[in-house]
């Protein structure tokens, strides 16, 4: 047997196996329950008695709504009721991350901001990472949102990732799972190790994160919403000049940017929440009456 065919046969035993084995382990280590979503991933809904106001957020790609949980239960904790669906496909087994398709993600959110709208008179959006693209795109398309805080916005996309999300039809069939590497996603140990997200990406989640990012960049001049952006300086996944750029372009006259420091990308349930949930509140309660 010649070298050449040796190492195909190999190569070709690794991509039978290797997806197999993933799939089982990571059932293992985020069991679904009967309804297939993860425990603790679930949609998040808190209903505030006799509040005419409230606030949508959207999680981030591969994420699910426990990265807001902290910040549900603060919202609420003022009078907020508060909705934080989960986006198709996430929070579930992750094989369902191959049918992952940001078009979905966009008409989803738009349901769920109509349905808040008609309970309530008053409804604030806030989003992260890719959650945060979903927001300005409904900011875009809905004039009259009167708030809008976005968190680590994904507004833009290294070119190494462009590149495979371009060219992912052409070798998905080889690496149909590839690490995330966002091991410094979140610093805080403990959240960290309770966070659900099965930590890898596929084409089709590259290939959503490619529309995301081209999304938000086309988004960022036409938002009139007052909106607050927050973001770590040591974020992993967008850069300092990225955010401070996309800010730049951000066409909202009532805007503002705060930095945050000793977090990751998902500032929402790192070092320095508390601040996080502290800043939102207020912006929202600030713009109550827009």
């Amino acid at each position: 047997m010649s070298l050449l065919r040796l190492v195909g046969l190999s190569l070709g035993a690794v991509r039978a196996v290797y997806p197999s084995w993933l799939e089982v382990r990571q059932a293992r280590r985020h069991p679904t329950g009967p309804d297939g979503i993860i425990a603790g991933a679930g949609a998040i809904d808190l209903e505030a008695a006799g509040s005419d106001r409230a606030v949508l957020l959207i999680h981030g790609c591969g994420d699910s709504p426990q990265v807001m949980a902290g910040l549900a239960k603060h919202m609420h904790s003022r009078g907020f009721s508060v909705r934080a669906p989960l986006l198709a496909h996430h929070g579930r087994a992750v094989e369902e991350m191959h049918r992952y398709a940001f078009a979905e993600w966009r008409e989803q959110v738009r349901g769920e901001l109509d349905a808040l709208r008609a309970r309530h008179a008053w409804v604030g959006v806030a989003g992260i990472s890719m959650g945060g693209a979903l927001a300005l795109g409904l900011a875009v398309e809905r004039p009259d949102i009167p708030a809008l805080v976005i968190f680590a916005p994904w507004v833009e996309m290294p070119e190494v990732y462009r590149l495979l999300a371009r060219t992912s039809h052409h070798w998905s069939i080889l690496a149909p799972y590839l690490p995330s590497l966002g091991a410094d996603s979140i610093h805080d140990p403990i959240a960290a190790r309770e966070a659900l997200s099965h930590g890898m990406v596929t084409p089709a989640s590259l290939r959503a994160l490619h529309v995301a990012a081209d999304l938000a960049q086309s988004a960022l001049p036409q938002v009139r919403t007052p909106t607050l952006v927050m973001q770590s300086r040591q974020d992993n996944r967008v850069s300092v000049g990225a955010a401070d750029a996309a800010f730049a372009k951000l066409g909202a006259p009532d805007k503002r940017f705060v930095w945050l420091d000793d977090a990751g990308h998902v500032i929402t349930v790192d070092f320095g929440k508390e601040r996080v949930f502290s800043l939102t509140s207020e912006w929202m309660e600030s713009h109550r009456g827009a």
